[in-house]
């Protein structure tokens, strides 16, 4: 992900592993970019879409987790990754204003890199939440349901990660994957079988691409690694917060995962956290695992990001 050209691998073969977490994710050179904060499965592919757009306009910088390239290393404090991915913002871009986002995790992640790099004296420009959680001591919306908050900490089965790794991997297939497994799984299909039950409807509706992934998936390895890292980072959130900011917020929510109510619950706490009304507050049809690439989303993401440029 860091060398994203043969040429880049060819000429760092012999080099020690650099320490930038920084990817350019569409290819664009100039001064000021926009910096997209990994939600928690690490990585920054989940922002393709949003640098697909804004290719011919600015550069779009993913900043992803260490652990996830550096597999000896232990996933930082939550206080560690706000401050060491600010500093890597600063050498990447030593002036001028600074625009920031994050889908999930990676929109609390864009927040407070926003204040310690505001109390730097930079000026933030833009800060784009994307259906972010609150921090969790925001009780009206985490106390609502105590079932939901532990089933975000507990790991769940392994065919269970599997789905949920494969609705990221094949976003465009999301819904129908999810519906496939939930129709095997409360089936009366012994559990043991229900997996290649699955994978067989995989296959046929899939094709290749599922075909190529299949012993991986059945193996763990990758999988327990990408799934080891989300469940550290979603225990991470415990220590983030709503700090007072001068930056522009907007903040965006996929209308099938938050309520009205949890949306409203939310608002009012990051209002009353960083002392900012939002810039903007727009509701995308979609689902959490999918806003992140809606057409929709992309094109509002891109019309507030273009109207704090200039």
């Amino acid at each position: 992900m860091t060398r994203s050209t043969v040429k880049a691998l060819a000429d760092d073969a012999s080099e020690e592993p650099q320490r930038s977490l920084i990817v350019n994710l569409n290819g664009y050179k100039g001064a000021t970019g926009l910096f997209l904060l990994h939600p928690s499965f690490g990585s920054v592919h989940c922002y393709k879409a949003v640098a697909m757009a804004l290719r011919g306009e600015m550069p779009v910088y993913g900043i992803i987790c260490r652990a996830l390239i550096e597999p000896q290393s232990q996933v930082p404090s939550w206080s560690e990754m706000v401050r060491e991915y600010a500093e890597q913002i600063l050498d990447t871009q030593p002036e001028g204003p600074c625009f920031l986002g994050g889908w999930s995790l990676g929109g609390n992640l864009a927040l407070e890199v926003a204040e310690y790099l505001e109390a730097r004296g930079r000026t933030v420009a833009f800060v784009g939440a994307i259906d972010a959680p609150p921090p969790m001591h925001v009780s009206a919306f985490w106390d609502r349901d105590r079932t939901m908050v532990e089933e975000v900490v507990a790991a769940g089965s392994d065919d269970d990660k599997r789905i949920e790794l494969l609705t990221v991997m094949f976003g465009e297939s999301a819904e129908a994957i999810e519906q496939a497994w939930q129709d095997i799984k409360h089936s009366d299909r012994p559990a043991e079988q229900r997996w290649k039950k699955f994978a067989e409807w995989a296959e046929l509706h899939l094709g290749q691409a599922f075909i190529s992934l299949c012993d991986e998936l059945a193996q763990g390895g990758e999988l327990e690694v990408s799934w080891a890292l989300k469940r550290v980072l979603d225990e991470r959130l415990q220590d983030a917060d709503y700090k007072p900011l001068l930056a522009p917020i907007s903040c965006w929510w996929a209308a099938r995962s938050k309520s009205e109510m949890d949306r409203q619950v939310i608002q009012s706490a990051l209002e009353k956290g960083t002392g900012q009304r939002l810039n903007a507050s727009l509701v995308i049809d979609s689902t959490h695992d999918r806003i992140v690439d809606n057409p929709e989303f992309v094109e509002s993401f891109a019309r507030l990001l273009k109207e704090a440029r200039h």
